[in-house]
């Protein structure tokens, strides 16, 4: 839940925020861990960098689930959930989630 809150609230360590708070200085150290392309914010490090994007897509296809992901923390866990309606399984669901999370990070 902390992280969820965290991600919600732009408050990851993220090289943009880093360089907000002055501990990176230039531009080309906010380039993202995973791509080395793009700038790492917590949308493109954790739902539209290539490499966490992929991620996605073959946890989705592992459950034979297709849809288009969201490119925003909020609405990225508010479409992840709104798929199941079972509590049961939306409880499996929310950790499978969380753990895609921790494990991008």
């Amino acid at each position: 839940k902390i992280t969820l809150r965290r991600i919600l609230n732009n408050g990851i360590a993220t090289k943009t925020n880093l360089k907000k708070r002055g501990i990176i200085h230039s531009d080309q150290q906010k380039r993202c861990v995973l791509c080395n392309k793009q700038t790492e914010s917590i949308d493109h490090l954790f739902f539209t960098c290539s490499a966490s994007y992929l991620l996605w897509q073959l946890c989705y296809n592992w459950f034979r689930i297709q849809t288009v992901l969201p490119e925003q923390g909020k609405q990225h866990f508010t479409n992840h959930i709104v798929l199941w309606n079972k509590k049961k399984i939306t409880k499996i669901w929310n950790t499978i989630w969380f753990i895609m999370i921790w494990n991008i990070w």
